[in-house]
């Protein structure tokens, strides 16, 4: 006789006992712990100790000029500065020598983008700058890089003052490519800041 059939007659028995209830079921696992890291596709964050530690990444940032507003780049580079020293021997004692500063150098800032025809400043600007007589007067502006965070704040700024263009170069012109033209333009500045 199986369980059931010994159920089925304990309940038409008169008099017997109730079956006995079955145990509740347990309660469901607690749910996972929140990753630790994730990345939203423009900006990563990182969680370590409970705290939220923002990672700025190098794709998501923007370029504004003076007088030329904000400028499509795809690429930078040259923020370098870099201090001269000036090597001094002391006279009988080879076992060291004194580096001395001297002055702060900069690389020339490179942006690279789809071939500008739209911001009419911005052309204008290269075109007077490279093609003009050397007679006239440089017209330097400010360079503003932001990086930006995923809510498009900036969280580091680079200013390159009295920046002006000193290279255009367009890359080679192929007819089997289907790709979007890149120009390369390329400044010399005086004063490199880094804005936290």
């Amino acid at each position: 006789m199986t369980n059931e059939d010994m159920k089925k007659n304990q309940t038409s028995i008169p008099g017997a006992p109730p079956p006995p209830v079955p145990p509740p079921p347990p309660p469901p696992p607690p749910p996972p712990p929140p990753v630790s890291s994730t990345n939203t596709g423009m900006y990563a964050r990182k969680k370590t100790s409970g705290v939220n530690n923002d990672i700025p990444v190098a794709f998501y940032f923007e370029v504004e000029i003076t007088g030329c507003g904000k400028i499509p780049f795809k690429e930078i580079s040259g923020l370098t500065s870099e201090m001269e020293l000036e090597t001094v021997r002391e006279g009988g004692n080879n076992d060291f020598e004194y580096k001395l500063p001297k002055q702060v150098k900069h690389s020339n800032l490179v942006m690279k983008g789809a071939l500008n025809i739209v911001n009419v400043n911005f052309v204008t600007w290269i075109s007077n700058t490279l093609y003009s007589s050397l007679a006239k007067t440089v017209n330097m502006r400010d360079i503003t890089i932001s990086l930006l965070d995923k809510e498009g704040a900036p969280i580091y700024t680079w200013v390159c003052t009295k920046a002006y263009p000193v290279k255009w170069e367009a890359e080679a012109l192929d007819a089997e490519k289907n790709s979007v033209l890149i120009e390369s333009v390329e400044f010399a500045y005086k004063i490199l800041k880094r804005l936290a």
